[in-house]
């Protein structure tokens, strides 16, 4: 079953619709997530500064593992650890001092380094790694957050997507069908004026609201055929009428001729005037029509 215009470019709109939606979704999506990743890391950059400076201002390696282990042991949102170049774990936090974390590579002295990575009783994470210089040792600080929140605002935010998605898909495709056929209405009426159309009613005209737009000009243009058709059918019954009126003449005087003729028994004198005058009629309505035929073609050239 072929589609209406209406619905094909609902359907069109909807498509089109679908597509953006998608793309933008997904152009949210990453940035909801970088955003979401910056933040974290700015969160790390700050933790790694209070813990730098507990190291720079610690006198010796006790009251290091002291101050450090006083601030930094428990914490709610962040884990903590300082390897030495080695590899050598000089301290960690509670939850995670049962376990050395195979953490990324190390970034050179007095750099930063924040990478997403996958640990042992924490899951999905993100590592901030300052390797430092203190006292002639170089010590490798790490602060370490799950992730977990990051991915439940984003799962919260693709969970709205496929929510709003197809409700505005749904609303916009309804919108658009109904804008389809105001904008389509006045094709209805050209259609249903162009099934009353005869050659006895050749008056009517489509009714004009907006000629400056398409469907305007289509309106324009379809009046100017109807007046066209309607002066060429004037025009085709007025040579009808002046045609019929020009051979009646002739016509009668054959006919008239014709009947007086075998009404009675003629002299052979009397039956040639009778042809004669027949002919020369007949000859009459040959050149009458030759003449008709000429105006015609002028008229239709």
């Amino acid at each position: 079953m072929p589609l209406s215009i209406r619905l094909k470019m609902t359907l069109w709109y909807a498509a089109s619709l679908i597509a953006t939606l998608f793309v933008l979704g997904w152009l949210l999506d990453a940035a909801m997530h970088d955003r979401l990743l910056a933040r974290t890391d700015a969160e790390l950059a700050e933790e790694l500064d209070e813990l730098v400076l507990e190291l720079q201002l610690a006198s010796d390696h006790e009251q290091l593992l002291k101050q450090v282990g006083l601030r930094f042991r428990q914490h709610p949102s962040f884990e903590f650890q300082i390897k030495t170049a080695n590899g050598q774990r000089l301290f960690a936090s509670s939850r995670v001092e049962d376990t050395l974390l195979p953490l990324p590579v190390t970034p050179p002295v007095g750099q930063r380094r924040f990478e997403s990575a996958r640990l042992p009783m924490l899951g999905d994470c993100r590592v901030g790694t300052q390797t430092i210089e203190r006292h002639g040792d170089v010590l490798a600080v790490s602060t370490i957050t799950s992730l977990r929140g990051l991915t439940a605002d984003l799962r919260d935010l693709r969970q709205l997507l496929w929510v709003m998605v197809p409700l505005v898909v749904f609303v916009s495709a309804g919108g658009g069908y109904w804008l389809a056929v105001r904008a389509l209405r006045p094709v209805d009426r050209m259609t249903r004026l162009a099934e009353r159309v005869t050659a006895a009613q050749l008056d009517e005209r489509v009714a004009i609201t907006c000629a400056h737009d398409e469907l305007g000009r289509l309106g324009t243009t379809l009046n100017a055929m109807m007046d066209r058709l309607q002066n060429s059918v004037e025009q085709m019954q007025q040579f009808t009428a002046d045609a019929a009126h020009e051979l009646r003449t002739p016509i009668a005087v054959i006919r008239s001729t014709a009947e007086l003729a075998l009404r009675q028994p003629r002299s052979e004198a009397y039956y040639q005037d009778s042809l004669q005058a027949i002919a020369e009629e007949s000859e009459r309505m040959t050149a009458l029509a030759d003449q008709l035929l000429l105006l015609a073609r002028e008229d239709a050239g």
